[in-house]
């Protein structure tokens, strides 16, 4: 959408408040703007707003690449459902104070955002605006829809590297983009407009001369989260921020996840004891009250590395500790148990065979009957003679293996922790988290020196104005040493990690051998019981065949006596009839 002439713009009237295109803008007062040099820059301003979903096309004429600008805006109407919320769950909380250092706090909703921003045709008296935009989580949609967001980067000229760190806050399951950090800045200081990039828009109706310093950038902190056994999260705070150094007009424009920083700098420019962070007085003063703002960030930056190291530290000692401590001279055992349930061993006793009737049968015959019948049995096997001396025949049982007392193997090393796979893999994920620390670790100091350096670069520039850099000198080493400070902070961090990260390495090495080792042991244990079953296997099946030989002798036996008794039983049963008809005849 092109711009409208001039002339549309000198009474409200002439915007149709019915049109769907122009709901919303009805608020803005045309008529306190006077036609002047600076009125053609709103007038620009105005149509590159009307075509703010075109976003940053719409404002890519300052150096950029069409190739560049088409990137962007691809990635940025591609994410758009996963990066905004709905209209209904917009909220941006506006933050205001001028001079007098009197704050406002207003939120603002989808419906009256185009009023707040093309309405804004207040006195240009060195003011500082911030705008808060959060989300239910630091996984979750931001709470500003599409059209919102577009609006404000327009409004505000925001450079479209911008747009690189927002997509930090899609809707995702996992953080994807934990990754993701740079420093960009943009400095416009030049007094002519020959270059399209040594001067941004001049709007002198909202306080824009288009001499200004534009820097956008983010920062990770280790904050408490309810991840359940990890309470720790690595969390992102992406910040724009713009100061026009003509009409000493600043914003920033600051996304989080929660309020968290929201209510530090709301409190930091209302408290007294924090005066720095709300003092207009001069140019100078208000720069430097932005230096603060850039150290309250830094600040939160820099805060939970040691309780979050504190914590880790806890985590691997839980696992790390017992692999220091194991004593792996132990070696494995075979004990000898008793076994339950094993019904005790029957007294046995001889047969006991004292039959004198046929006495002294067996004892004649002993010799010519049973050594006849022990050399044809089974095959020649040999036999054992059963011991009858005189009288009495003691023809002894075979009794049966012992089985009161059997072999187990101990399957576990006594005086020793034993270890899962699964430690190994917590082990590793507590080196993951340890690694991704220092990967944040590392980025946040990046970008602590690197705003550093921008501003140290800044203050020595001719075309920066003078008055400024003078009275913001002691404001500036006050940054610069805290700076240094915190970084030194988070250089100690890096230091501590960096050797936790080495014993867990290190532990997760030991661990591999010990596992291995117990595997080992655990071999030998079980081929010392299977050896030990074999044995006790090998003894049973000794005693078996011993208990055959014998039943084998006893059923000889038995034999004989079977043969002796047939053949001596019709002879005594004739004897007897004849015994008794004597006597029936006497």
């Amino acid at each position: 959408m092109g711009p409208r002439e001039f002339d549309e713009l000198d009474t409200p009237d002439s915007v149709n408040s019915s049109d769907p295109d122009n709901a919303g803008w009805t608020d803005i007062k045309p008529t306190n703007i006077t036609p002047g040099p600076g009125s053609l820059g709103l007038v620009k301003l105005r149509a590159q707003c009307e075509a703010a979903n075109d976003y940053p096309k719409n404002i890519a004429e300052q150096g950029y690449a069409r190739y560049q600008i088409n990137l962007k805006y691809g990635r940025l109407q591609e994410q758009s459902t996963r990066l905004f919320c709905s209209e209904d769950r917009a909220t941006v909380v506006f933050h205001e104070f001028s001079k007098d250092a009197k704050g406002s706090v207003a939120i603002l909703g989808a419906g009256i955002c185009k009023s707040d921003i093309l309405g804004d045709t207040r006195p240009v008296d060195l003011s500082r605006k911030y705008r808060f935009i959060s989300a239910p989580s630091s996984r979750d949609k931001l709470n500003i829809t599409h059209e919102m967001l577009t609006l404000y980067c327009t409004y505000l000229q925001i450079m479209p590297e911008f747009l690189d760190l927002l997509m930090i806050f899609e809707k995702q399951s996992r953080p994807q983009h934990f990754h993701r950090s740079f420093f960009q800045h943009r400095t416009r200081l030049s007094d002519n407009g020959f270059k399209k990039s040594s001067r941004g828009l001049a709007v002198p109706d909202l306080g824009w001369s288009g001499r200004d310093l534009q820097l956008c950038y983010n920062l990770k902190c280790a904050e408490r989260s309810s991840q359940g056994d990890w309470p720790w999260s690595i969390r992102d705070c992406v910040v724009d921020h713009s100061f026009d150094v003509e009409f000493v007009r600043i914003t920033w424009v600051i996304f989080k996840g929660d309020s968290l920083i929201q209510d530090r700098i709301q409190s930091a420019t209302t408290d007294p004891n924090t005066a720095e962070m709300s003092s207009f007085q001069t140019p100078g003063e208000a720069f430097a009250s932005t230096l603060m703002t850039h150290l309250l960030l830094i600040e939160w930056a820099s805060e939970n590395w040691d309780q979050y190291c504190v914590f880790v530290e806890a985590k691997s000692y839980a696992i790390t500790g017992g692999v220091l401590s194991n004593n792996m001279d132990l070696q494995p055992h075979i004990v000898k148990e008793p076994t339950t349930g094993i019904t005790p061993k029957p007294e046995r006793t001889g047969t006991g065979v004292n039959a004198i009737s046929v006495a002294s049968v067996i004892a004649r015959a002993r010799t010519r009957l049973f050594q006849s019948q022990i050399r044809t049995s089974n095959r020649g096997k040999r036999a054992t003679s059963l011991p009858i001396h005189g009288l009495e025949a003691d023809l002894e049982q075979p009794i049966p293996p012992v089985l009161n007392e059997t072999v187990r193997a101990e399957c576990y090393f006594r005086g020793q922790k034993e270890f899962a796979f699964g430690d190994l893999q917590e082990l590793q994920y507590i080196y993951d988290k340890i690694n991704e620390a220092l990967f944040v670790l590392e980025l946040d100091v990046n970008s602590f020196y690197e705003l550093l350096q921008y501003y140290e670069s800044v203050l020595s520039l001719t075309k920066f104005p003078q008055d400024i850099a003078r009275d913001c000198k002691e404001g500036f080493q006050l940054f610069r040493s805290q700076i240094k400070l915190h970084a030194n902070h988070l250089h100690n961090c890096k230091l501590r990690f960096r050797t936790l990260a080495e014993n867990v390495s290190n532990s997760i090495k030991l661990l591999y051998g010990i596992i291995d080792f117990q595997n080992v042991q655990s071999s030998k244990i079980l081929a010392s019981y299977s050896r030990a079953s074999n044995i006790n296997m090998e003894s049973m099946a000794v005693e078996m065949n011993d208990i055959a030989r014998k039943t084998e002798t006893e059923t000889a036996s038995m034999k004989v006596i079977t043969l002796v008794t047939l053949a001596f039983l019709p002879a005594t049963f004739s004897s007897v009839s004849q015994i008794k008809r004597a006597r029936a005849s006497i």
